[in-house]
């Protein structure tokens, strides 16, 4: 209780070098990635942007919904691409055109059976964006899937043909990682 007092709270941000520069009005907020003079909110299905240009104050430019208000917990932006991963009604990630921060656009979203707990986008020197996610129906049986989002209007997985790895069972044998002599297993 100490901690939130206006005394220790001065103290601790004296001894740490904190301090609070602005807020910006982003109900529900889930997470935040910041690039460049733009951060990206995932939050209650939808992406929200906020121009961080200036952080006293940031300020909100930019919301769109995603395909579901349903648990959104994961944000990423690469290039133009933005995306929402979705753990609740639905499954798998909203694709957004962030091409104008101030004005994100829904593009598509690409389906998983399996809830998406977390998504990574990646620019590759060739300019093409990959979404990385972490698919789950529980922790114990995850698996990473590649989907080339490029085009976030038609987004295309890259995972494999084996139905045991879209189906979220155990990776078939010789996709478990290296054996004892440091190969495939």
């Amino acid at each position: 209780a100490g901690l939130v007092s206006g005394t220790a709270s001065a103290e601790y941000d004296r001894f740490e070098n904190y301090s609070l520069v602005g807020t910006a009005p982003v109900p529900g907020i889930n997470e935040v990635v910041a690039r460049g003079d733009w951060a990206y909110a995932t939050s209650q299905g939808s992406i929200t942007t906020v121009n961080i240009n200036d952080p006293t104050p940031p300020l909100v430019a930019g919301r769109a919904e995603g395909e579901d208000a349903e648990d959104t917990p994961d944000v990423d932006v690469a290039g133009d691409v933005a995306a929402l991963a979705h753990n609740g009604g639905v499954q798998g990630i909203s694709l957004f055109d962030v091409s104008d921060p101030a004005n994100p656009t829904f593009e598509s979203f690409y389906e998983d059976g399996d809830t998406v707990h977390n998504c990574y986008l990646k620019r590759a020197p060739d300019g093409d964006v990959y979404a990385y996610l972490c698919i789950s129906d529980s922790f114990a049986k995850a698996r990473v899937v590649i989907v080339d989002v490029t085009d976030p209007a038609n987004p295309e997985t890259l995972e494999g043909e084996d139905p045991s790895y879209q189906d979220g069972t155990d990776v078939p044998d010789g996709g478990d990682g290296p054996d004892e002599r440091g190969t495939g297993g």
